[in-house]
């Protein structure tokens, strides 16, 4: 309770005794001055900070008396509309923080707390202990963030679901608004964390980055708690997954892309669909073909355009008298011209079928020459793992890796001596294709980073990158994959500087 200057009930945060390392400490101060840049009526408020006597900081907040968004939600058993419009109010409060310059990095529904001002539903933003800042510092104190994973892995972005991605900008949040929209409107997140055993920690983060989840709509289909979960939105279960086909399936799923460019570039781009949707206009998520943008006017405009279709109506009736003497004379003339036309159509068609199987002959040949060609390749890769890199051999009825008069190899030997003998064997080989050897220079180079000894496969790395340059050009994906592969090896190795251009 503050007693002055004014007397009202807060809310204190302080470290926990014990646990105020220089890290958590830098998070903390991070945060205050977080709080500090704000100034929303849906992101808690900050008043005052400070030091115990003891020497613990501390900071002030505003009191939020609620409960979490979809907690708040189910208990009061809203519509999808009223969801979505208090969910509005969420998309504005992340706009205003990242205007701020200040990314949340772990929205969720426990970090969205509903209150209720005068009867009205309020959500407040909550919990920015691990923001970041885009445009400035927001502490003097410095704590690591590269290589760790911040937030909680159902609501993560991709990118921010990979450890050694650096580049986190705004789009992550809204992917984490669009998670808790997914949410919303079905009952769980696309990646439920309950699916799985604990410790499953690294199964999630790569449903996260690499598996697309169900529509809403989809997910909603097959769902065996369907009837309560319409119940919560107080609508029937079949009415409910209906409602959600179409505009609000490409609305989510367009917030849910892994490639983020395709994302809504801001908070407010999310934002502004929705209200376009609960003002039943034509939202962005797609491009929406003619056929919908009519649906959505004629909806809009009912009285409006049964009117003009009764007018219509009568114009077209008062021209058909008129039209229907010209045609019957015009009907004869375009009957010769059409008997004209289907035979030289006839003739354009017997052309057509004639230069398409020629097409698809050709066609059928280049897919044969490739399909040999990746063949040749696969066999080659595989020759090389077998012969060179593992090598197994029986020796006195033992198996034993290696040829057979070379004793250093035997069961005991690691992934370190199987990599460093097949790197030797494939510096030694001079009789392979440029393609394979760059294949391989790659393949081996990884696993050197894979088995913690970068350094030894970076001339490796090196080789294949110029390799693939050469064959396949520097924006070939091939080719990218081959220089970030480097590039994660240089930094491994403590070269920075040659990392960083790559």
């Amino acid at each position: 309770e503050q007693s002055e200057p004014v007397r009202r009930r807060v809310a204190l945060k302080v470290i926990k005794p014990g646990m105020d390392t220089r890290q958590v400490v830098a998070r903390f101060e991070a945060e205050r001055q977080a709080l500090a840049l704000m100034d929303h009526p849906n992101i808690a408020r900050i008043y005052d900070g400070g030091v115990t006597p003891a020497g613990q900081p501390f900071f002030v907040m505003e009191l939020v008396h609620g409960v979490p968004l979809t907690e708040y939600c189910d208990q009061k058993q809203l519509p999808v509309n009223a969801r979505l419009e208090l969910f509005v109010s969420v998309c504005q409060a992340v706009q205003h923080a990242h205007q701020k310059g200040i990314i949340h990095r772990d929205l969720k529904p426990s970090n969205v707390m509903v209150t209720e001002v005068d009867g009205k539903a309020t959500p407040k933003v909550i919990d920015f202990g691990v923001a970041k800042a885009t445009e400035q510092k927001l502490t003097d104190l410095s704590f690591a963030d590269t290589g760790v994973l911040v937030g909680t892995p159902a609501y993560m972005s991709p990118e921010q679901a990979d450890p050694t991605s650096m580049d986190i900008d705004t789009r992550t949040d809204v992917y984490a608004l669009g998670v808790m929209l997914y949410e919303l409107m079905t009952g769980t997140p696309p990646i439920d964390a309950s699916q799985f055993q604990r410790g499953a920690i690294l199964e999630m983060l790569r449903m996260v980055r690499e598996v697309d989840p169900p529509r809403p709509s989809t997910k909603l289909s097959t769902a065996d708690a369907l009837p309560n979960i319409a119940a919560n939105r107080s609508i029937e279960p079949a009415r409910l997954a209906k409602l959600l086909q179409g505009e609000l399936d490409w609305v989510v799923m367009k917030a849910l892309e892994k490639d983020r460019t395709r994302r809504y570039d801001t908070a407010n781009g999310l934002a502004r669909d929705l209200q376009r949707y609960l003002a039943d206009e034509v939202v962005e998520a797609r491009p929406p073909s003619t056929g919908y943008r009519m649906k959505k006017f004629v909806r809009r405009h009912k009285g409006q355009v049964i009117a003009a279709s009764v007018v219509v109506l009568a114009l077209v009736g008062g021209i058909a008298g008129t039209t229907w003497g010209m045609f019957r004379a015009e009907n004869a003339r375009a009957a010769e011209t059409k008997q004209r036309r289907l035979a030289q159509a006839k003739e354009r068609e017997a052309n057509h079928e004639r230069a398409n199987a020629v097409a698809a002959a050709d066609k059928e040949k280049a897919a044969r020459l490739e399909e040999e060609r990746q063949r040749k390749f696969a066999e080659a890769i595989s020759r090389f793992v077998k012969d060179d890199f593992l090598a197994l051999t029986s020796v006195e009825g033992q198996d034993r890796f290696g040829d057979a008069g070379d004793e250093s190899l035997d069961r005991n030997t690691t992934l370190g001596q199987l990599l460093d003998r097949a790197a030797g064997k494939l510096r030694a080989r001079k009789d392979l294709e440029p393609r394979i050897e760059a294949e391989l220079c790659w393949i081996i180079g990884v696993n050197y980073r894979g088995a913690g000894d970068a350094s030894k496969g970076i001339d490796l790395l090196e080789r294949a990158v110029n390799l693939r340059m050469e064959l396949l050009g520097r924006d070939h994906a091939d080719t990218l994959i081959a220089m970030n592969s480097l590039a994660v090896a240089y930094g491994a190795a403590g070269k920075l500087d040659l990392a960083l251009p790559l």
